[in-house]
């Protein structure tokens, strides 16, 4: 979840907000109905209702929606918008948009459930002929030099305290795609097109592609960034290119294992893959360097981000579909809440019930009542 100050930076992001703003000009038409798909303090809902939408379900999993039902009632909007507590696969509204709005984005569209949630509210939330904003995102890659950055991400571990060897550490931050701002990098060739996610067709949450480049200057290559173009509206469009002003997203920057020189004219392919398991991306990025004055790859990389993933034989087995997993005594606690819960007891109930039963883990006053507020706040009814 966005805490408060994520919020504000969305907010404070004028780029972004006028783009939105402009897309929504263009569509909101008097008394039509609006969805607002992870609404956050509501920001795209209010626009919409100030713009004239007779009806806005803004749809939101996080506290976050109670600022937002705040700023309507200080804004004399909240009769037009009805404020939704939940995720947007789960709501059923009484009738279908004419307009689905969100920015579910991470740095990269391809990002935990966004495709998920964008390919339901088409199908269930959107009337026919309706429009969804944004309509598409491109996703675009450049091989980039990224000196700092790329030190910031790998020095850490190359150089321990008392001559220790932090290799691992260091596989392991090769391994993952890490954010980065627009004078974090400078591209050695154009961007390419690696894949378009048309969100009026998308049905498949995997994306795969691949890029070739001819190298335009001598230089090092660091790795590559990865950012997106969307396309809001016909006419309204949005960028976290690394040419672009510095958007809230940033852009993303996928390194290589090690940097490799690279001279004018030397060719660079990058196949990259998003593979969409539990909820988020596992992305996959193999590159090969060949140069001008051969015929023959002078350089392979295979990377991915399972490899930055701290990993051990014992936890992969208790992943295994055949092992029978049992609980931890918190897991233990937890299944006598939940239990309670579905019973009607109070939470005063609950809480004096696992201080009595579960006295060795909850030792600290008030541990007890934090530990059931959790699991009261995240499942109940």
């Amino acid at each position: 979840m966005y805490s408060l100050s994520d919020h504000a930076a969305m907010v404070a992001d004028d780029t972004r907000i006028g783009a939105y703003l402009r897309a929504l000009e263009q569509n909101v038409t008097p008394g039509c109905i609006v969805v607002d798909i992870g609404t956050g303090v509501g920001i795209f809902a209010l626009f919409a209702a100030r713009l004239g939408a007779g009806l806005v379900y803004a749809i939101e999993p996080g506290d976050s929606i109670h600022v937002a039902e705040k700023i309507a009632r200080n804004s004399g909007l909240h009769k037009r918008i009805r404020f939704i507590k939940d995720v947007s696969t789960a709501v059923s509204p009484e009738c279908r948009a004419e307009i689905v709005v969100s920015d579910l984005r991470g740095v990269l569209p391809l990002f935990e459930n966004h495709l998920h949630a964008i390919i339901d509210g088409r199908q269930r939330l959107l009337a026919p002929g309706g429009t969804l904003i944004p309509m598409q995102d491109q996703i675009y890659v450049a091989p980039v030099e990224a000196e700092s950055h790329y030190a910031a991400i790998t020095e850490p571990w190359e150089s321990g305290p008392l001559q220790l060897d932090l290799g691992a550490g260091r596989n392991q931050a090769a391994n993952a795609w890490h954010r980065h701002g627009p004078g974090d990098v400078t591209p050695l060739a154009p961007g390419e097109l690696w894949t378009t996610l048309n969100y009026r067709r998308v049905e498949d949450l995997n994306a795969q592609g691949e890029c070739q480049w001819r190298i335009r200057r001598a230089g090092v290559l660091h790795g590559f960034s990865v950012w997106f173009e969307s396309q809001l509206t016909d006419h309204v469009r949005l960028s976290n290119a690394p040419s672009s002003p510095g958007l809230v997203y940033g852009a993303a920057f996928f390194p290589l294992t090690h940097a490799l020189a690279v001279s004018e004219g030397d060719r660079v392919k990058m196949k990259l893959d998003a593979n969409h398991v539990a909820g988020d991306y596992v992305w996959r990025w193999e590159t090969e360097v060949q140069r001008e004055a051969e015929k023959k790859s002078t350089a392979r990389f295979n990377q991915s981000t399972f490899y930055a993933v701290p990993l051990s034989l014992e936890n992969l087995n208790k992943g295994a579909t055949r092992n029978r997993p049992g609980l931890k005594p918190k897991g233990r606690a937890a299944l006598y809440v939940l239990e309670a819960m579905e019973k009607g007891h109070s939470m005063e109930q609950i809480v004096k019930a696992i201080e009595k039963d579960h006295a060795d883990l909850f030792d600290r006053d008030g541990s007890a009542e934090h530990f059931g507020s959790q699991i009261f706040s995240s499942y109940r009814a």
